[in-house]
């Protein structure tokens, strides 16, 4: 299986798992490994509500802070996400856009986790 470095969260290693491999896919995965902490930082609010919703969902305050502790701020969430594998996937009609995709564990959605998408790149 390839490896590929991710500057969106510092250079991380990790899976890459392709399906094809064509020219158009590595245009997608060089235009995804130009993302860099700044954009990562950018993203840290669509993040950071997805943490809050689930915390008021499952009524959080009563275990999940204590388990997991608090975000004090939405840049703080990227603590507690682990990123995975990335493999790149295809819009169905009419979108025909190719996606990036990054399965990631996280701390307050053990069981399901977090995926991350990114079109074209």
């Amino acid at each position: 299986m390839e490896k590929i470095s991710v500057p969106y969260f510092d250079g991380l290693e990790v899976d890459l798992e392709l399906e094809t491999d064509s020219h158009e896919v590595r245009e997608i995965l060089k235009r995804f490994c130009e993302l860099g902490e700044e954009n990562r930082l950018q993203d840290s609010r669509h993040v950071y509500a997805y943490y809050r919703d689930y915390r008021a969902a499952v009524g959080g305050e009563d275990w999940l802070d204590e388990e997991m502790g608090v975000p004090e701020k939405p840049e703080d969430i990227w603590r507690f996400v682990t990123p995975g594998s990335v493999h790149i996937t295809r819009g169905h009609d009419p979108d025909k856009a190719l996606y990036v995709e990054m399965d990631a564990a996280c701390g307050w959605e053990e069981e399901h986790g977090l995926m991350l998408v990114w079109k074209n790149g």
